[in-house]
């Protein structure tokens, strides 16, 4: 959900599947201002390349796919926590 003035607001059945969501819901707002500060008119894909790309998202795999990139934030953050613990 976006909320005017208010940032993003994601669910899931578990943090790592919030986080997900979150994260690539945070990248394709970033995309969007960035496409939309060229100033010209944008190019969007077919309904065909939509349904298609949403189709790959809801294959079996997505589970192992979300606790991959859970655990790879994670371990960002064990990289990092000397710079943001003292």
């Amino acid at each position: 959900m976006i909320l005017r003035n208010h940032g993003l607001l994601v669910g899931g059945g578990d943090v790592a599947e919030a986080f997900q969501e979150i994260y690539f819901l945070e990248r394709a707002c970033q995309a969007q201002v960035q496409a939309l500060a060229g100033g010209v008119a944008l190019n969007y894909p077919s309904v065909a390349v939509c349904t298609h790309t949403a189709a790959q998202f809801e294959q079996d795999g997505e589970s192992n796919i979300i606790k991959l990139t859970w655990n790879a934030a994670l371990m960002l953050v064990e990289e990092q926590r000397d710079s943001y613990c003292s």
